[in-house]
């Protein structure tokens, strides 16, 4: 029989069905709905902006909230097993303060959990567009998640991002964070064009970078080179080149600025700065 009304399928795209009711949480002043985040979520892992996202993962919705109802930790590394989650460099989850566990779409704010991988350690970082209102969803969907990975550091909240003016964005601002994070991540995967570009980056590598200035004469270095420190989250690059003597030029501002979704490095250039 054919589906009428709200229940009508709009459109089919990978994994998802958006439905009519699920569009017209689009229309100005509605609260995105969970089918429509997780539509977006499989619009960024297919898009061909993105030419590189093996290393990532972001969480369907129903996914989330499943194993968020979930009291025994076994179940939850059951149903999260397939993903292969501890071999992911960053894996995306949007957080909703619904207390019912049987209606998924029965919460009234969305926020952003990512988890991070560097080095073999994993990091939590929380993206709330109203402060930290969504904190405790947040920690219990963290400690799930940390039990899975086997390891983790604390819940971190990234206070540094813009906050909404109004009651129903909250969706918006986790869609917008989300591919604000992965639009930086893109950009660490230019490829160096000669020696002089590789002792500008190093690929993250930090002996690569020690190497390169340990040649006679050294290769240059310029602010770029704690631009795309801070840029890539390579902390200990960013570190070393601002500890040598002379050291590195940088413009703190700027580092900053691309640092913005990576909280240590952010606080670490304020502080140092």
């Amino acid at each position: 029989m054919e589906e009428s009304g709200d229940s009508r399928v709009v459109l089919d795209y990978g994994d998802i069905l958006l439905r009519r009711g699920d569009v017209l949480s689009l229309m100005e002043g509605e609260w995105l709905n969970d089918q429509v985040i997780s539509f977006y979520f499989e619009y960024l892992k297919t898009s061909s902006k993105f030419s590189n996202l093996l290393g990532v993962e972001l969480l369907h919705t129903s996914l989330v909230h499943l194993i968020s109802c979930m009291p025994d930790q076994d179940q939850v590394d059951m149903i999260l097993e397939p993903l292969a989650l501890a071999q992911k460099d960053l894996v995306f989850a949007a957080v909703n303060d619904s207390e019912d566990t049987s209606q998924p779409d029965s919460g009234s704010h969305w926020s952003l959990l990512v988890c991070e991988r560097t080095r073999g350690a994993f990091s939590f970082y929380h993206f709330d567009s109203m402060g930290d209102s969504n904190r405790a969803p947040a920690l219990a969907l963290a400690a799930k998640l940390r039990g899975h990975l086997g390891s983790g550091g604390s819940l971190e909240s990234v206070s540094e991002i813009p906050r909404q003016t109004n009651c129903h964005d909250c969706g918006v601002y986790v869609l917008a964070v989300a591919e604000a994070i992965l639009k930086e991540r893109e950009g660490t995967h230019d490829d160096p064009e000669s020696m002089s570009e590789v002792s500008l980056d190093c690929r993250g590598h930090l002996h690569v970078l020690q190497w390169a200035r340990s040649q006679g004469p050294p290769c240059d270095w310029n602010e770029e080179t704690c631009w795309k420190a801070a840029r890539g989250g390579h902390l200990d690059v960013l570190q070393w080149a601002r500890s040598q003597d002379p050291s590195c030029p940088w413009n703190p501002k700027e580092c900053k600025e691309v640092a913005m979704w990576r909280p240590g490095i952010f606080r670490w250039i304020q502080n140092n700065s």
